[in-house]
């Protein structure tokens, strides 16, 4: 690839300020070192990054790629929880933050569109201004893109009643392979004039088409909200309540249950000393599961779901935690504070396996296999699990981490085949191992051995007739022959090469 005529043919597309070697600075701030380490970016060959600032300059790259036979990856803000971010071959980064600008608001409707590059938080400030809110809440709120999380199907603190991000998505305007722009959607979401495309495109994590613009339903900031936090000895038991809750015909807002690890590290830890006495009354050598619920709306909705919670979480054992502070800390480390700090210490990573859906009855059964097959890989820390329920249909997300030495080989071997161990157990249950965050890096290769070989073929027919090229995101979700694709497997490697 002439990388020289390259750069001189994206400054005249895009401007000479926004073609550069390397990403921008609102991406520094995000994964990168994870995805240099854990995913060898730094051996991968030479690219450039461009940050079109118009959806036409979006456009006009695709169209100079497809005809140049240049692969394209598509870039948020790099949060790189599973490296699907990353650039597997040489060619153009193009990185969406340059896209941030607010469309059009309907406060009477409850609409906003909003450009692809914009952060979660960002539109929630501006929302909040007129008193709405888009209630998808990430960890990485401060530099998740919008783009982004109708992408990876992001889940969030407020999905047991408003779902994953894309079930707000109305209309998108998407940029082809072919430079093409198109509008798909209307603002009413169940449209069968055609097919339902909105869903295809957000699930394709930017490998059919890019993102570029987003018709979202917004709402009313709630008036009052009542959070309320149980302590279970058996995780049997904590999900035994999530379910009576779910069925008890009241509404809540959140619904997450957490082993003790993560309870521990992500919601205590941030904020406050683990041998402090607050944190020593908890009892938490006691506890296998926590329950977290939360409902909104008017004070006496809020406060009836809250008694009823309380009597249905009690009557089966569940302890209620009424230290106004820990509840206070817990829900800012859960809103406010990022859920993701990679480095822990000097060479130790906190990392994803994978981020299954599963039955929600299967729960229990996830669980047990996360602790035994991890207590099997000894170069592991377990750094627990986090589920997050979305009704009505008691579809659960499990977000499982553990920690290792990135320094050492082995810890990174023990990581490649702990995720697949756990996304052959999720396929056992009937679930997926690719739900929020998508595939990415880590799952390539898993899933397409897991996938059933008509599903490939169909999907590989779709790929086909919409990048007959293969210019978008060469090696996610479907491997063409000609892709230098590196694995985690290859990762590996070179990591131990070094």
């Amino acid at each position: 690839m002439n990388l020289p005529r390259l750069r001189k043919d994206l400054k005249a597309l895009v401007g000479t300020s926004n073609v550069s070697d390397d990403f921008y600075k609102v991406s520094k701030s995000c994964l990168d070192e994870v995805s240099r380490r854990v995913f060898a970016l730094d051996k991968l060959a030479p690219f450039l990054v461009a940050r079109p600032i118009r959806l036409e300059q979006v456009s006009q790259i695709l169209k100079y790629a497809s005809e140049n036979r240049i692969p394209v990856f598509v870039r948020g803000s790099g949060t790189g929880y599973f490296g699907g971010e990353i650039p597997r071959e040489s060619g153009i980064v193009l990185e969406m933050t340059g896209l941030s600008k607010i469309v059009s608001l309907d406060r009477v409707g409850g609409f906003v569109t909003c450009e692809a590059g914009i952060t979660v938080a960002s539109l929630n400030r501006f929302l909040k201004k007129h008193g709405l809110w888009w209630p998808h809440n990430p960890g990485s709120r401060n530099w998740a893109t919008i783009g982004g999380s109708l992408s990876s199907l992001g889940v969030g603190t407020f999905s047991a009643r408003y779902g994953y991000a894309p079930d707000t998505l109305l209309s998108m305007k998407i940029a082809l392979p072919s430079g093409e722009v198109v509008k798909l959607g209307t603002k009413a979401r169940h449209d069968m004039s055609l097919y339902n495309m909105l869903d295809l495109f957000t699930s394709a994590e930017g490998s059919l088409a890019i993102i570029g613009e987003a018709t979202l339903k917004v709402f009313p900031l709630p008036k009052n909200r009542k959070i309320l936090l149980f302590f279970f000895k058996k995780l049997e038991t904590a999900v035994r309540a999530c379910r009576e809750i779910a069925t008890s015909g009241i509404c809540p807002e959140t619904i997450e249950i957490e082993d003790r690890a993560r309870f521990t590290l992500e919601g205590l830890a941030p904020l406050i000393e683990l041998e402090s006495p607050r944190v020593q009354k908890l009892k938490l050598e006691e506890v296998e599961a926590v329950l977290l619920t939360g409902f909104s709306g008017s004070r006496r909705v809020t406060e009836f779901g809250a008694k009823e919670t309380a009597k249905i979480c009690t009557d089966i054992g569940g302890r209620s935690i009424e230290d106004k502070a820990i509840l206070n800390l817990y829900w800012k480390a859960k809103t406010q504070i990022s859920s993701w700090k990679p480095r822990v210490k000097a060479n130790t990573l906190k990392v994803h396996t994978c981020v299954p859906s599963i039955p929600f009855h299967n729960l229990p059964q996830f669980e047990s296999k996360y602790m035994s097959l991890g207590k099997r890989h000894r170069e592991l820390t377990l750094a627990g699990v986090g589920y997050y329920i979305a009704l009505p249909n008691f579809e659960c997300t499990a977000s499982a981490r553990v920690m290792f030495d990135e320094s050492d080989p082995e810890a990174l071997r023990a990581y490649e085949i702990f995720t697949r161990e756990i996304a052959e157990e999720v396929v056992k249950m009937e679930g997926t191992p690719a739900s929020t965050f998508g595939m990415g890096t880590i799952l390539g290769d898993v899933i397409r051995d897991l996938v059933p070989r008509s599903q490939t073929v169909l999907a590989g027919r779709l790929k086909q007739a919409l990048d007959p090229s293969g210019i978008l995101c060469p090696g996610k979700k479907i491997r063409s022959p000609q892709s230098t694709f590196r694995s985690l497997r290859n990762a590996s490697t070179l990591v131990e090469a070094r």
